[in-house]
């Protein structure tokens, strides 16, 4: 049963990156079988399809199918251990100059904006940064306990991921602005603030185990004023979705807290640790809790808002953000003197300024990253990674939340790339086409893949290996019976040399091995989501269609593509349902012959039970151009509580869009939809939760959203018993499934703790 239930029409235009080539074999809805022999001349014919028919050459381990070769030019990623981290201070310091230049330019051209209209000119500087203008932003803000709950959305079972909101079923714990607040969940009617704790810096990140709470923050020693942490913010947004980011740290510091919430009411910091190294990532197994963070640019303690303006906040209306009587030839004197003090500041700063650090407090001595850290052997790959930065170390500690042991350091000198963790090992995805210069021949869309072996509240490094292509997100990666899986794009649609890779690692005497692969799949065509699921591997990628490919990897040596079943649009999260259902969110997209328009929100629901032939069983298009949900591009924010059948959507619908590739002119709604799903009926609409700001500070959402950056006002939902509770940037909102346009609670995060409503 397929169905339309909502507008469909465009969302983005050609020229904004959508595809130009015609497939005369789109059969839209049916699947398309592959000869499942491995022979190779069934391979060789089915890497012949024509248009976006998926083809696919099969490899095994002696890297050819047919006589064709495709393996892709070799980079050796051996690692081994030296004494002491690869530090040039002086380009160090140029790259903490090119930061800090930016930075200042950005509160230049962010106060003129505001402040003096008439002067504003977005290419003017003070230091030749290039400024870019900051928006203002929101502020951060029946039984003893439920019988079911849902908890955050993971990847893989058993391995917890770090959120800015938590619960274990009765409490709620939320990281906003520079303090934890805890929420009393359970009953709804009188779910309320229990406690708050302050943090230093800007808290981030939580996990909750027990009566242990863990609090990520990041810190900026090195910009003192609340405008430059915004500044300094916006040179690395976390990169969930990574079509069009990479990931990277922020050139924050990071700081974890440790605490005992046995007393939610009072709760007490146990330990705490301190890194140099800005927060990337983490893993929780059991009691032990493993956490990636990246040393790169650092800058010395500096202000980059001059006085007298420092108290500068764009969020504020103009007559109280703007300090009166200051025209625009002093408050380009200020900026510029302020530019040419912090010049003089990075000049003078000591070696150990730019030298990574960590401190415990269960250690009486400092833990030293750089002690003997594991870097490229190959000069090609040394050259490929310093060529851009002059320090990349990725440092992983471990520690034991039950245990007072100083924690367990592993680092390795590489860029930051995509974390995936099974219970046994924590993988790095490291994109060489991020990397802008210096790219030895032949590295293009490679990954370099870094494995460190987790036991316990330690880690060790294990293997690295490269493989063909570049990664999406943490989804692209899985690990099976010690074998890693990696689904990766060479190219972007719709160049006609774009082709996606699933290639088969696996660990041998130090080395991540490639000992399978099926290449050239989906020609002309990227990937926008896979997902790994037993012994299956489903890829979506797009052109002008979605084709969904099943591929069986249950003989890792010999993995072949299954089926494809091509529909409109494409999806950016696949979320398994048991073993022979997939759920999935992305976007529709409306077919202009040599190019397709980029449209509404599509839900879908596959049947999966014979491989060889899935099904499309339901879909639901909602909105116009401009529609959005952070679900699309962060799995967080998806929640499906399977037993029950219930899905919870954060949307930003746009409505009235006058076709051609405009965005929807109607904001139709922004909040939390609630749907049944089932076989039987598909999508099911229960009702929606408005979620209107609540301050006026507090900026709406828009419909001119990229899809690659998509957001929402509602950020996470839980399901709780007959409840669901959403939760926005501002407020936690909790209500009855049955009665979701009535309120229960409304439970703000500000700065204090005022009445629940």
């Amino acid at each position: 049963m397929c169905r339309r239930v909502l507008a469909r029409t465009s969302i983005f235009a050609a020229a904004w990156g959508c595809n130009t080539f015609d497939d005369p074999s789109d059969n839209l809805g049916e699947p398309v079988p592959f000869d499942t022999s491995g022979s190779t001349a069934a391979v060789s014919a089915a890497s012949t399809g024509t248009g976006g028919t998926g083809g696919g050459i099969i490899i095994g381990t002696a890297g050819t199918a047919g006589g064709i070769s495709v393996a892709p030019e070799p980079i050796d990623p051996t690692l081994v251990r030296r004494e002491g981290c690869s530090i040039d201070t002086a380009s160090l310091r140029a790259q903490a100059l090119e930061r800090m230049n930016r930075t200042v330019d950005s509160a230049f051209v962010t106060y003129l904006n505001l402040c003096l209209p008439q002067n504003y000119n977005p290419t003017v500087t003070v230091n030749g940064g290039s400024g870019v203008v900051v928006p203002p932003s929101a502020p951060t803000a029946p039984t003893d306990a439920p019988r079911r709950f849902t908890e955050t959305n993971v990847q893989e079972a058993g391995v917890d991921e770090p959120d800015f909101i938590k619960t274990d079923g009765e409490y709620f714990y939320v990281a906003t602005g520079g303090q934890v607040v805890i929420i009393d969940a359970w009953p709804p009617e009188a779910a309320a603030e229990v406690s708050r704790i302050g943090v230093p810096g800007e808290a981030r990140a939580l996990f909750v185990r027990g009566d242990r709470l863990v609090v990520y923050a990041r810190l900026f020693a090195s910009a003192p004023d609340s405008f430059a942490r915004v500044l300094e913010s916006l040179f690395a947004k976390p990169c969930t979705y990574g079509y069009s980011c990479d990931v990277r740290g922020d050139g924050s510091q990071t700081w974890i807290g440790i605490f005992d919430i046995a007393n939610r009411e009072a709760p007490e910091l146990l330990r705490e640790l301190e890194s140099s190294g800005s927060f990337l990532s983490a893993r929780r197994i059991g009691a032990s809790v493993h956490t990636l963070m990246d040393d790169g640019i650092r800058l010395p303690p500096m202000r980059f808002v001059p006085e007298p303006v420092a108290g500068f906040d764009p969020s504020l209306p103009a007559e109280l953000a703007c300090v009166p009587g200051l025209g625009f030839a002093a408050v380009q004197a200020l900026f510029r003197d302020l530019h040419d003090e912090n010049a003089r500041i990075i000049a003078e700063a000591p070696r150990s300024a730019f030298e990574p650090r960590v401190s415990d407090s269960a250690s009486d001595d400092p833990l030293e990253p750089c002690e003997r850290p594991y870097t490229p052997e190959s000069s090609e790959v040394q050259t490929l990674f310093r060529s851009t930065l002059s320090m990349n170390l990725l440092t992983l500690a471990s520690l034991d939340l039950d245990e007072q042991e100083a924690a367990s350091l592993t680092s390795v000198e590489t860029p930051p790339g995509t974390s995936y963790a099974s219970e046994d090992a924590y993988y790095v995805a490291v994109r060489t086409s991020q990397l802008a210069t210096g790219v030895p021949s032949g590295a293009a869309d490679r990954t370099l893949v870094h494995k460190f072996a987790l036991r316990r509240a330690s880690t060790r490094y294990a293997a690295s290996g490269a493989a063909k292509g570049r990664v999406l997100n943490q989804f692209a990666l899985d690990e099976r019976d010690g074998v890693l899986r990696l689904a990766a794009t060479s190219s972007f649609a719709p160049n006609p040399d774009a082709h996606s890779t699933v290639s088969l690692l696996e660990e041998r005497d130090g080395r991540l091995e490639v000992i399978g692969m099926v290449d050239n799949l989906a020609p002309t065509e990227d990937i926008r989501s896979a997902r790994f699921v037993a012994d299956r591997g489903y890829v979506v990628t797009f052109k002008k269609t979605d084709p969904l490919f099943v591929l069986d990897l249950a003989e890792p040596t010999s993995p072949r593509v299954l089926s494809e079943l091509k529909v409109p649009g494409f999806s950016t999260y696949i979320h398994p349902i048991g073993h022979d259902r997939l759920l999935t969110v992305g976007y529709d997209a409306d077919d202009q012959g040599s190019f397709a328009w980029f449209t509404g929100i599509r839900l879908q629901l596959f049947d999966v039970g014979e491989p060889t032939l899935p099904a499309l069983l339901d879909v639901e298009v909602i909105g116009t151009r401009g529609s959005s949900s952070e679900a699309l591009t962060n799995h967080l924010a998806f929640t499906f509580a399977e037993d029950e059948g219930l899905l919870a959507l954060p949307l930003t619908v746009c409505e009235n869009s006058a076709g051609g590739g405009a965005a929807g002119e109607t904001l139709a709604f922004s909040g939390l939809a609630v749907y049944q799903v089932s076989d039987d009926s598909g999508f099911d609409l229960s009702g929606r939760v408005e979620h209107p700001p609540l301050t006026e500070t507090a900026e709406p959402p828009d419909c001119f959203t990229w899809w690659s950056e998509a957001t929402s006002a509602v950020k996470r939902s839980f399901f709780f018993d007959d409840y669901v509770y959403s939760a926005s940037n501002e407020a936690l909102k909790l209500n009855a499934l049955g009665r979701l346009e009535e309120d229960v609670r409304v439970i703000p995060f500000g700065e204090s703790a005022p009445d629940a409503k």
